[in-house]
C-alpha cells in the first residue's frame, strides 16, 4: 500500500444471534423474517448464514417508523392486505385453487408483503389461543367467514 492511500475498512459479518442481539429481536424472529424474504439480506457459506453489518443496519433503519407508518394510508392498506390473505387462506382451504391464484396474483401488494401478512395474521390468531386446539378452531373460523 502507498502512504497515502488509505485502507478499506474491514468488512463485519454476524452470525444469526449476534444479528438478533444488536436489533434487540430474538434469533427465531430474525429467522422468520430473513425465511419470509422481509429480514436482512444475508450471505450463504454452506449451511453457514451470516449478515453484513452495513446490510442489518440498513434494514433496522427501514424497520424505524417514518412519516407514512402509522398514518390512515397504511393502516388501511394494512387491513386490507390482512382481508386479501383471509380471503386466499379460504379459498385454498376450500380446494378453489383458480379463487386463490387470482387473489396472490390480483393483489396491488407484492408477494413478500403478502408472506408477512400471512405470517401476521397466523400470529394474532396464536396470540388469541390458548391451546393448539383453540389455535385450529380460530383458523377454521376464518375459513369459515364469508
Amino acid at each position: 500500500m502507498k502512504p497515502n492511500e488509505t485502507a478499506a475498512p474491514p468488512l463485519v459479518m454476524h452470525e444469526i444471534a449476534e444479528g438478533a442481539a444488536i436489533a434487540r429481536i430474538s434469533p427465531r424472529y430474525l429467522h422468520m423474517r430473513i425465511a419470509a424474504g422481509t429480514g436482512p439480506e444475508v450471505t450463504r457459506f454452506g449451511r453457514r448464514v451470516l449478515i453484513r453489518d452495513d446490510r442489518l443496519r440498513k434494514w433496522i433503519d427501514e424497520q424505524t417508523e417514518g412519516p407514512t407508518m402509522g398514518t390512515p394510508d397504511a393502516a388501511k392498506d394494512s387491513a386490507a392486505l390482512a382481508a386479501q390473505f383471509e380471503d386466499a387462506i379460504r379459498c385454498y382451504m376450500k380446494g378453489d385453487f383458480v379463487r386463490w391464484a387470482q387473489i396472490v396474483n390480483g393483489s396491488k401488494f407484492p408477494v413478500k408483503m403478502f408472506a408477512a401478512a400471512g405470517f401476521n395474521v397466523v400470529a394474532r390468531l396464536a396470540e388469541q389461543a390458548d391451546d393448539p386446539e383453540q389455535f385450529l378452531e380460530l383458523v377454521a373460523e376464518v375459513i369459515r367467514r364469508d
